[in-house]
């Protein structure tokens, strides 16, 4: 099994193609690739019978008791793709996997702040924004006390341990995957989907096809100036 990691975004999916055709199993660390030719690439590598996992360790968090919840917020601060995803990821966590669509509410440069709706009637804010004291954010609105938020206790000291705990199995074939690749590429497409709406000024459906790819250059440049590379 290999790890892959890399601030180029678009390195990774490649270099999935390349370990997982050799045999290997693949652990991809978020996001997973940089636009819509990357997510083929997943896709196309699982159909094919490579194990892959990975992504945001928000997905993988253990569901909150609020098992009924019909919404709530999911906010960080960071970039809005490097971090957006997270966000994103623990929404899924929470809520599930039933996205259908998201509508932007604010788009501007370094904050993205949109609406996802789900399937089965449930919404929720998903919001990034830039830099400052970092961190996650959330809570979760529940039937019981409606227009009350409940927070969402994340420890982050046991992420990266309880994310392992659950991927490696299946890695190592020994067990079925808990989110399949659609599933660990959802952060990605609902982040994507939500940079169209904010340029549209309309929702967009996540079953849209249109071909994205994020601006993984300049991200590149930003990460580096911010760990003194740059």
């Amino acid at each position: 099994m290999v790890f892959v990691n890399s601030a180029d975004w678009t390195v990774k999916a490649p270099a999935a193609r390349t370990l997982a055709e050799a045999g290997a199993a693949v652990f991809v660390d978020k996001p997973l690739g940089g636009g819509h030719g990357d997510w083929q690439i997943y896709e196309g590598l699982v159909a094919a019978g490579a194990r892959i996992s990975g992504g945001s360790a928000l997905q993988w968090i253990h569901r909150p008791a609020a098992t009924d919840a019909r919404g709530g917020r999911f906010a960080v601060h960071g970039d809005v793709v490097d971090y957006g995803v997270h966000a994103a990821a623990l929404a899924l966590a929470c809520l599930g996997t039933g996205v259908e669509r998201v509508s932007a509410i604010r788009g501007e440069v370094g904050a993205l702040v949109f609406d996802a709706f789900w399937s089965e009637g449930v919404r929720a804010r998903v919001e990034v924004h830039p830099g400052g004291p970092g961190g996650y954010d959330a809570w979760l609105e529940t039937r019981a006390s409606p227009g009350e938020f409940t927070p969402v206790d994340i420890d982050l000291s046991t992420l990266t341990r309880d994310h392992l705990e659950q991927a490696l199995p299946y890695l190592l074939a020994d067990g079925s995957p808990r989110w399949t690749i659609h599933d660990l590429l959802l952060p990605e497409r609902m982040i994507a989907a939500a940079q169209r709406s904010a340029q549209r000024g309309s929702s967009v459906d996540l079953s849209e096809q249109e071909p994205v790819q994020f601006d993984t250059a300049s991200f590149i440049r930003r990460y580096r100036k911010a760990v003194g590379r740059g």
